[in-house]
């Protein structure tokens, strides 16, 4: 999932130029660094790591990341409120972008801390005030959401239904999209570097429903079209 949202950042940032906030309530800063120069110079994690360690490399892959996620901002804390959240975006709009960064990604809503209740309702409750979010500040939001063991592998095809504790995450989304990798439990893609990854709109307010095939470079951590 993380590695998704990363590659859509790319992809906003590279073809738009807009800043992107990006909540990692659950990886540290140096994690999402090390996965965004995979996806940037198609390095395994291994290679990346050792290029690290000598000072020309590290500069090169610095300065590929910076191409590529030049105007990504990164907050590492788990387990955030949705005021602390809140807070965030103002601290960087005033001291970091100058402006409300026109996205916000959340990588993953199971990592926010809600008020009292059960899973179910603190997690209902902070779909509703995201939504309120997005609209107060005129943004998008994304935010992953992990699915419950109906999900099964994460090579089954998913549904609406499938999402862990979702309360009224479907309501309340605009869009709604699930993945899963239908090659992943076959033997003869277990050593294989690529695999087909299946995205698929279940919800969508403004339009049709659909699913695409896209190519996963599981290597590089890389999704392309296929």
């Amino acid at each position: 999932k993380t590695a998704f949202l990363l590659n859509v950042i790319r992809n906003v940032i590279s073809g738009q130029g807009i800043p992107v906030l990006f909540f990692s309530l659950e990886q540290p800063l140096a994690q999402i660094y090390e996965r965004t120069v995979q996806i940037s110079t198609e390095e395994p994690g291994r290679r990346v790591e050792e290029g690290f360690l000598l000072e020309k490399a590290a500069d090169t892959l610095h300065s590929l990341v910076s191409h590529f996620y030049k105007s990504l901002y990164v907050v590492d804390e788990d387990m955030l409120t949705y005021e602390e959240l809140k807070e965030y975006i103002q601290v960087a709009a005033r001291d970091k972008i100058n402006q409300i960064p026109p996205l916000v990604c959340i990588d993953y809503l199971g990592r926010m801390r809600g008020g009292r209740g059960t899973a179910y309702e603190v997690t209902s409750e902070l779909a509703r005030l995201l939504k309120k979010l997005a609209k107060e500040l005129d943004i998008a939001i994304i935010y992953l959401h992990q699915t419950s063991r109906m999900g099964k592998t994460g090579a089954e095809e998913i549904s609406l239904d499938m999402a862990r504790d979702s309360g009224v995450v479907e309501e309340a989304a605009d869009f709604i999209i699930g993945m899963w990798r239908p090659d992943m439990n076959k033997p003869e893609f277990q050593e294989s570097d690529e695999e087909r990854i299946v995205i698929a709109v279940l919800k969508n307010r403004k339009g049709r429903l659909g699913k695409a095939e896209y190519k996963f470079k599981k290597t590089y951590l890389k999704i392309e079209e296929a």
